[in-house]
Order: structure tokens, then C-alpha cells, then sequence
């Protein structure tokens, strides 16, 4: 029973909520998303708890499913902090959503196709980090694209119809790539063994570095078009400027997570004739779409597509941390969870400043902090904890990174970090400030407490966490010497 608790469900369910918000219609449509982000929060947390089930639970035949299906350590980790950015981008929904109809906006299509488009959205996640096999990943990353697509279009304009087959056609060419080099990996296994697409047999297997090295090669630039890496991105800045919050927020607070480590999956059986190349590789990305970051936010017009372009950064910096010498899974993680938090909770507040002013562009919006200070601290603290500053979580990481490049590359990482701070922070600085040429439009606080929650709460309670966590083992550490000086005086 525990494996279908800890696997299926997780996997599954989001799947059973979307087909009964399409049945039930609009009226219960809002009801079963909130019931469904609940329900899954609950279950993937209690998956965690659970140990891992045996196979033979399975019906006989259906073991073979349990194969291809299984959460690592910190896939875990990653699947909960993805049903709790879903649960809060659902929330923060159903209330933009009131406010859109208060405006006369109306939905290209029916609210319960939407709520179901999430739903799916979220069960295609969920099996991206729970595939076992190349061609089931495959199939998930691709099931990623085509729910989330509705996502960018509920409230149909120029910008996002057109955002949204940039999207498609960029990330279904990206797809196909990926296929050929899943196909590639696939045959690199040795002489006289048949191809194979189970992730753990190939981890055991002498594969053909070179075939690897070629699918490794178009993988990553399939997967690398979902995970937002340089060149490949070309559709996250539309994407993210032209969709509205609730989908901005949860596109860029989770699908970047769930492509991290279908790259990172594959990362994991190289051979030892390819690891190098494929490290190489990720980290030449990695710094590209630092770069490529750093010379766009400088210049930007739109504060959504700042944040966009933010998200490249990042994952830049999550695929450095994956190549680090000694490197341990935990780096990028830890660095990526962080990042959906705060990512999350300023296209929430970009959205809110967005419904205020009227404009997403950065010199349309003046004032923020004599308006609505609260607003204001909001986004300039998010934006500070985004880039890194102390005592923001993403701090640790990147000094982590910064000690372990050499000199000339620790400087250069160096160099464009601060070209990312310092764009960021003088379109914030110009935001807040000043005087708006316009009355801001009042939305009440109710659409600030899940910002708050993500930007203040959050990182307040885990840097509780750590100082009790340290403080608990240096006591032990201490009892323990002093009950070890006594048994010594006692000899």
C-alpha cells in the first residue's frame, strides 16, 4: 500500500481533480482546483513521511509501472515545494479572478477548462519527477507544454495568443530534439544488450561515450528550451510579460524545477568516457544564460519580462552548481527552491502593481512606496532576496559556487551578478519612488498576504530553522566532549 501512496497518488490524482472540474462546470470549477492543490500538498507530504513501497504491492503485471515510476530524495523536496507554489498560485487565482470579472474582463474559454488545464499542469510535473524512464520523461516534458499553453491565453490578447505559439513552436521543436537524443542514449548501450530506456539499467551499463556525448548534446538543448537556459530561450520573456500573474507565478515558480531535473536525471548515468564533455557543456549554458540575463534586465521596459529574464540567470547558476567538482544535488536544489518562492511571489506583486497602474512598464509605474508601502517593500525585498543578498538563502549558494570556480571564472560569474543586482535594483528604485502621474487603483491587502507569506514568512522560518538546527549540534557536540573528558578523568 505504501508504494501507491507514495507514488501514485502524487503522480495521479491532479489527473482525477482536472477530468472533475471539466464535469462539474463552472460553478464547482474554483472549488475542486483549491480541493485538489490541497489534497495534493497533503498527499506529497505524506509520500515523504512514508517509506518507499515494495513492488509486490502492485496487482501482478503491474510491477513494471512501479519501475518507471519512483521519487528520489530530493525529487521529493521539489514535488512538495511544487504542490505548495500551486496551492498559493490557485489561491491568488480565484482572487484575480474576481477582480478581472469586477473590470468586465471575460476568459477566452471556461473557467473549469482552465482549472482543469492547472490540474493537469500539475500531474505532468508531478510524473516528470517521478519517471524512471527516458521515454516515460519524454512524454512528461512534452505533457508539460501542452497544459500549461491554455495558461498563457485566459484572458486573450494580441500579446498572448502570439506568446503562446511562440511557446508551443519553440518548446515542440526543443521536444523534438530531446526525442532524438533520447533515441540516441538509448542505442549507446554495448555490444549485443538490446536498447534500452529504463533509467537504472543504463546506470549499470559500459555505454558508448560517444553516441552519449551526441544525445546529451540534442537533450539538452530539447530540455534546455523548457528550462529556460541560453540560447533556448527565446519564448520566456513573451511568456512570462504576456501571461497573467496566477500563470506567470506558477509557470516560473515550478516548470523550471521539473525541467532541472529531467537534465539533471540524464546528467546521472553518463559514462565516465562522456561525464566531462556533459559537465562542460552545462556549464558553458550555465554562464551563457548568466550572461545573456545580465545584458537584458539592464535595459528592460517591463518589469514582468525582468523577471523573466531573471529566471534565465538562474537556472544558469542552478546548472553551475550541478557541475561543481564534488558537487552534490543538493547545491542546485537548494538554490532552485528558493528561487520558486521568491520568483512566485514578485510576479504575484508585478501582477498587483500591473492591476493598479494599469501598465506592466517600468516608467508607467512611479510612487509604489507613497502609495502602498507595504507593495513596495514587497517587491524591493523580493527583488534583494532574488539577487542573492544577505540574509536571502540564495546567498549561501552562490558564495558556495563562487569558491569553487577558479579565479578568472569566479570573477566573471562576479561581474555579471552585479550587473544583474544592479539592473534590477534601479528599475525597482525608479518604481517605488517618486510620484505617479496617476491615482493607483486600491485592490486591498488581501492580494499582498500570499507575497508576504513567500517573501517574509518563509525565509524567516528557515533561517530559524538553521540557527536551531546549528545550535542544537554544537550543544550536542559540546555535551559530548565533556561526557568524553569525564570518562577520561575517570580511567
Amino acid at each position: 500500500m505504501n508504494a501507491i501512496v507514495s507514488i501514485l497518488i502524487p503522480v495521479f490524482s491532479p489527473f482525477i481533480f482536472a477530468a472533475a472540474a471539466l464535469l462539474r462546470g463552472r460553478k464547482s470549477a474554483s472549488g475542486i482546483l483549491i480541493s485538489g492543490a490541497v489534497f495534493h500538498l497533503a498527499a506529497s507530504i505524506a509520500s515523504r513521511l512514508l517509506k518507499f513501497g515494495d513492488s509486490t504491492v502492485f496487482p501482478r503485471g503491474a510491477h513494471k509501472l512501479y519501475q518507471m515510476l519512483e521519487f528520489g530524495r530530493y525529487s521529493y523536496l521539489l514535488l512538495i515545494l511544487i504542490s505548495f507554489i500551486f496551492l498559493l498560485s490557485s489561491i491568488y487565482f480565484v482572487r484575480h479572478h474576481k477582480i478581472m470579472e469586477s473590470d468586465g474582463k471575460t476568459p477566452s474559454f471556461r473557467q473549469s477548462v482552465y482549472c482543469a488545464a492547472m490540474l493537469a499542469f500539475l500531474g505532468s510535473m508531478a510524473l516528470t519527477l517521478a519517471a524512471r524512464n527516458l521515454g516515460l520523461l519524454w512524454v512528461a516534458i512534452e505533457a508539460t507544454t501542452l497544459f500549461s499553453a491554455p495558461l498563457i491565453i485566459f484572458y486573450r490578447t494580441g500579446g498572448s495568443v502570439e506568446a503562446m505559439w511562440k511557446y508551443l513552436l519553440i518548446c515542440s521543436v526543443g521536444i523534438g530534439f530531446a526525442l532524438f537524443g533520447t533515441l540516441l542514449i538509448a542505442c549507446s548501450v554495448p555490444d549485443g544488450v538490446s536498447p534500452c530506456l529504463s533509467l537504472d539499467a543504463l546506470s549499470k551499463m559500459h555505454l558508448d561515450p560517444m553516441l552519449f556525448k551526441a544525445g546529451f548534446i540534442f537533450i539538452l538543448a530539447g530540455y534546455g528550451t523548457k528550462a529556460d537556459l541560453a540560447p533556448f530561450h527565446n519564448w520566456i520573456p513573451d511568456t512570462y510579460g504576456e501571461a497573467h500573474g496566477p500563470a506567470s507565478a506558477l509557470i516560473s515558480g515550478t516548470l523550471l524545477n521539473a525541467s532541472f531535473v529531467a537534465i539533471a536525471k540524464i546528467l546521472e548515468i553518463a559514462p565516465d568516457g562522456a561525464e566531462k564533455f556533459c559537465n562542460q557543456l552545462l556549464m558553458t549554458l550555465g554562464f551563457l544564460s548568466v550572461a545573456v540575463a545580465a545584458f537584458f534586465i539592464i535595459r528592460q521596459y517591463d518589469c514582468k519580462r525582468m523577471l523573466g529574464y531573471s529566471s534565465i540567470e538562474h537556472m544558469g547558476i542552478a546548472m553551475l552548481l550541478l557541475t561543481m567538482k564534488n558537487s552534490i544535488i543538493l547545491y542546485p536544489v537548494f538554490h532552485l527552491t528558493f528561487h520558486g518562492i521568491f520568483k512566485s511571489a514578485l510576479f504575484m506583486v508585478a501582477e498587483n502593481l500591473n492591476l493598479s497602474y494599469g501598465t506592466k512598464r517600468i516608467d508607467g509605474i512611479r510612487g509604489v512606496l507613497s502609495a502602498n508601502p507595504l507593495r513596495a517593500v514587497l517587491f524591493m525585498g523580493g527583488l534583494i532576496l532574488l539577487c542573492g543578498m544577505p540574509p536571502s538563502p540564495l546567498f549561501i549558494t552562490e558564495l558556495i559556487l563562487v569558491a569553487e570556480l577558479n579565479d578568472w571564472q569566479a570573477l566573471l560569474l562576479i561581474a555579471l551578478l552585479f550587473l544583474v543586482f544592479a539592473g534590477m535594483l534601479h528599475a525597482a528604485f525608479r518604481m517605488v519612488s517618486g510620484k505617479s502621474n496617476v491615482v493607483p487603483r486600491q485592490l486591498g491587502k488581501a492580494v499582498d498576504i500570499i507575497p508576504l507569506i513567500l517573501i517574509v514568512l518563509l525565509p524567516l522560518i528557515t533561517v530559524v530553522v538553521i540557527v536551531l538546527y546549528l545550535q542544537f549540534h554544537f550543544v550536542v557536540a559540546v555535551v559530548e566532549s565533556i561526557y568524553s573528558n569525564i570518562g577520561c578523568h575517570q580511567v
